[in-house]
């Protein structure tokens, strides 16, 4: 291995060091907020809120959720029914396939989770606020790279 590779393989890896001590603590201190808003807030778990979420990121039906979730489609069907129950998700029928559903959020569920996206926003707001021009400006171009590394 040459210098440059030798160069290149502790920059590489001096970066995810830094990937483990940063990122891991800050998505964890973010999702306790986003848990912690669900449930004091809008009386839903985190659960009940990921399929909320999945609905918005454009998962249409129960397989589709229960695979991004990792769940299983009756634990799945089950929180779905519970979001329909609360007026947050409505179920259409697949006019070709009567046992396929698609699902959507209403005006209800929408405005929930822009609620609490936006109580997200601005308690990172707080946080990112602390840094100084120079480190938030720096922030924008890592975190494009890690889409880039990482994105699907």
């Amino acid at each position: 291995m040459d210098d440059l590779q030798s160069e290149r393989a502790q920059l590489v890896g001096q970066v995810i060091e830094a990937f483990w001590r940063a990122v891991p603590p800050a998505w964890h201190s973010i999702r306790a907020y986003t848990h912690n808003t669900a449930v004091e807030h809008y009386q839903m778990t985190m659960a009940q809120f990921a399929i909320l979420r999945g609905i918005y990121r454009g998962k249409t039906t129960v397989s589709e959720l229960a695979e991004a979730g990792r769940t299983s489609r009756p634990a799945t069907s089950r929180m779905v029914d519970l979001l329909v129950n609360k007026g947050l998700v409505q179920r259409v029928e697949d006019r070709e396939d009567r046992r396929r559903a698609q699902l959507s959020l209403t005006e209800q569920g929408k405005l929930l989770l822009e609620a609490i996206f936006e109580q997200t926003r601005a308690w990172m707001q707080v946080r990112l606020e602390r840094l100084d021009d120079e480190a938030l400006a720096a922030m924008l171009p890592a975190l494009e790279g890690l889409q880039t590394a990482f994105g699907e």
